[in-house]
């Protein structure tokens, strides 16, 4: 684990595979917090602490697997070297410069939710990890899936308008390192959400986000395909 280097969690080479392990921290927050015995939700730093020493899947720098937690472990990175918040860098060095506002830290309860944020939508419930020491089943997309937003900031926990998307799209690459990279995508979803961004090759750049990922597979990629064949069929 002291072998990890900040270019091996941009790239997913810090060694977790969440397919071999069958755990991810970023998913596992109710039971990291009951584990560490605290007296409420974790932080970031609780689930670098519990995730430190516990055994890799590969040696850093070797295989490359996602990894949710790698992109927290970047965002601590940030706050240490900066000595600001994570969403403050961010939004100083790397939005505002180029014109984004429409980004923020998501709240995890629907009543703090923002005043154009939409309501997200699924149909399970599972254990709070807002509050980890409660029997009571909430929905998946508020708490119920074993995380919280704010936890996860860095890793999956930030809420942005389709347009803030494309126009950071437009300026770096959509998946990975660099500057804008043609003829590329990136899909991600998680309860309550699905989303596609698109840099096409011909300079044009678009996003969908979904507020569900609960119907069917086949019916979001027919509504997939029919949005790209659209924009793929527009003019600049």
């Amino acid at each position: 684990v002291k072998d990890i280097t900040v270019g091996h969690c941009v790239r997913h080479e810090g060694g977790w595979d969440r397919t071999v392990s069958t755990f991810d921290a970023v998913f596992s927050m109710r039971k990291i917090a009951r584990d560490l015995k605290l007296k409420g939700r974790v932080t970031k730093l609780d689930i670098a602490r519990y995730m430190y020493g516990e055994p890799l899947q590969f040696e850093p720098g070797t295989d490359s697997e996602y990894s949710n937690f790698g992109y927290v472990l970047l965002g601590l990175v940030v706050e240490k070297k900066s000595g600001k918040p994570f969403m403050d860098y961010l939004r100083q060095n790397v939005l505002k410069p180029i014109g984004v506002s429409d980004v923020f830290v998501a709240r995890t309860l629907r009543q703090d939710r923002r005043d154009r944020e939409v309501s997200y939508d699924d149909p399970n419930l599972g254990e709070s990890a807002w509050d980890p020491w409660s029997d009571k089943r909430v929905p998946y997309c508020y708490g119920g899936e074993g995380w919280t937003t704010e936890a996860m900031a860095p890793g999956g926990g930030l809420i942005a308008s389709a347009p803030a998307v494309v126009k950071f799209i437009q300026k770096n690459a959509v998946w990975g390192l660099g500057g804008r990279m043609a003829n590329a995508a990136r899909s991600g979803g998680m309860a309550g959400v699905a989303s596609l961004a698109w840099s096409r090759g011909d300079g044009i750049d678009w996003c969908y986000i979904f507020n569900t990922r609960t119907i069917s597979q086949t019916a979001l990629q027919k509504v997939g395909d029919d949005l790209q064949a659209a924009v793929t069929a527009a003019k600049l």
